[in-house]
């Protein structure tokens, strides 16, 4: 049973288990051996699984039977296309899930499925976080684009008859900083993980060198609206909780602040250094000074 409890390290094995035995079932069903979507041989031992497809694991049947070239980026701007950024997070889960299948499988033939999971645990970690920031992306990719029709809609007289007005409204200066911020995002990815993206030659070494390109210059754009971005979260001081991020921006003045107040400092020199510090800092010297 698929639960969605637990920490990171239940969570992670558990998602990438249901990736890989949908994965299983969809090439299953491309073989004629499921009677049905819903109930399809799949795994060791001929056992049955149902599952019911949301739209954040709809890719998979058609991803994993599906042959990725290279990317097809030939210039940096290319790489603003956010079906190719899709494409290539899709390419990354699948070289990934081939991966572990294959390990997986190969495992389960010396010690059962189960120890087989456990012994890719790492592999399966990287499955997981991979189907999430390519379901990320794409969910962002989605928000910006409905903004975006949203305003183009606008200007039409009457608009959609019923249409409701969204809770939230921005207007186009915002909107295209949230298409940069999208950009960036999908291509910091990329960059972090280059390696996977590299997989089966996905990405060639000239785009990759491109990718990071891109995400110098988006960081330059970026950074004028850095400030705006994080006061939009409109988080209070009390909230935060640190002197970093204060509305007032007085970020070393309150460091300097709370230092004072903190019992550590209600001595000109704390009794750590008498008993601890000085010893190490003059031990060795001879001259009674300290070595810095």
């Amino acid at each position: 049973v698929q639960t969605f409890e637990g920490t990171s390290q239940v969570l992670e094995p558990q998602l990438a288990r249901y990736i890989l035995r949908l994965a299983a079932a969809s090439a299953a069903k491309e073989r004629g051996e499921g009677s049905d979507h819903n109930k399809t041989k799949a795994g060791a031992g001929g056992s049955k699984l149902s599952f019911s497809l949301s739209s954040d694991f709809d890719y998979i049947p058609f991803a994993a039977g599906k042959a990725f070239g290279q990317c097809q980026a030939k210039e940096a701007r290319d790489l603003l296309d956010p079906l190719l950024q899709i494409e290539a997070y899709e390419a990354r889960v699948c070289a990934i899930l081939l991966l572990a299948g294959e390990a997986v499988g190969e495992d389960a033939k010396e010690g059962g499925q189960d120890e087989a999971m456990m012994k890719n645990g790492v592999l399966l970690g990287r499955l997981s976080r991979a189907h999430c920031q390519l379901v990320l992306l794409i969910r962002f990719h989605e928000a910006v684009v409905r903004q975006e029709e949203r305003l183009a809609g606008a200007g039409k007289e009457g608009g959609k008859e019923g249409e409701e007005e969204d809770v939230v409204t921005v207007g186009p200066a915002e909107v295209r900083v949230l298409r940069d911020l999208c950009h960036l995002f999908a291509l910091s990815g990329m960059e972090m993980e280059m390696a996977d993206f590299r997989a089966r030659d996905y990405l060639s070494s000239r785009q990759a060198e491109m990718v990071g390109r891109e995400v110098r210059r988006l960081n330059r754009v970026i950074r004028a609206e850095a400030v705006s971005l994080v006061d939009a979260w409109m988080m209070s001081d009390k909230l935060l909780g640190s002197a970093l991020g204060r509305s007032d921006g007085r970020v070393y003045g309150a460091l300097f602040e709370e230092a004072l107040e903190s019992p550590l400092n209600e001595r000109e020199v704390s009794e750590a250094y008498e008993l601890h510090w000085k010893r190490l800092l003059l031990a060795g010297t001879g001259t009674g000074i300290a070595r810095l």
